[in-house]
């Protein structure tokens, strides 16, 4: 019986392979452009992706030297502060942001940790056409010069529904050879 489950599973397993996350790392400083000319790059296949922010080299990023002000007592609607936002295109960079995709918001916090916090319910899905297609990261801002710092995102492919199904199915054939043991087991003792 446990030969069958352990094989059932490896099976399943390979049906449905977990998607890979790939972090992208942006610096405040060296990834910050209005209009993505100096993004960092990932080529993809095709498919369904999404990307949110993780922690990685960076959590978050301020524009002015790390200062917040005018915020209120809980740390939030502040004036200037830490932030979370990103923006990223498919293809070829358009250099006006009209067609450039969004994760979070220009939403600023008293420290970094309540930026990160307030990041983590951002959650941005695109699709990347037959063929596969450069998708670039960059964070917005004019004057980088001041920025400390930076963001890092989570970018990972989304599993189609026909993988999801196998995926079941593996795990409806394990509980089907679990009750057939069972009743060959009865059998055998009656």
């Amino acid at each position: 019986m446990f030969r069958t489950l352990v094989t059932l599973g490896a099976a399943a397993a390979l049906a449905a392979p977990a998607a890979a996350l790939t972090v992208v790392d942006l610096d405040g400083r060296t990834n910050a452009s209005w209009n993505g000319t100096n993004a960092v790059s990932l080529t993809l296949g095709q498919g369904r992706y999404q990307v949110r922010f993780v922690e990685g080299a960076f959590t978050s990023h301020n524009r002015w030297s790390g200062t917040a002000t005018g915020c209120n007592s809980a740390g939030t609607s502040c004036t200037r502060g830490w932030e979370n936002i990103a923006f990223f295109y498919l293809g070829a960079n358009d250099f006006d942001r009209t067609n450039d995709l969004r994760v979070g918001e220009f939403a600023y916090f008293k420290t970094r940790p309540g930026a990160f916090a307030n990041a983590l319910s951002y959650l941005t899905e695109f699709v990347v056409p037959a063929g596969g297609a450069t998708v670039s990261f960059y964070i917005p801002d004019t004057k980088v010069t001041d920025n400390v710092g930076g963001v890092s995102l989570g970018v990972s492919a989304i599993p189609e529904a026909k993988t999801w199904a196998m995926l079941i199915a593996g795990f409806g054939l394990v509980g089907l050879a679990m009750r057939r043991r069972r009743t060959e087991a009865a059998a055998h003792t009656a």
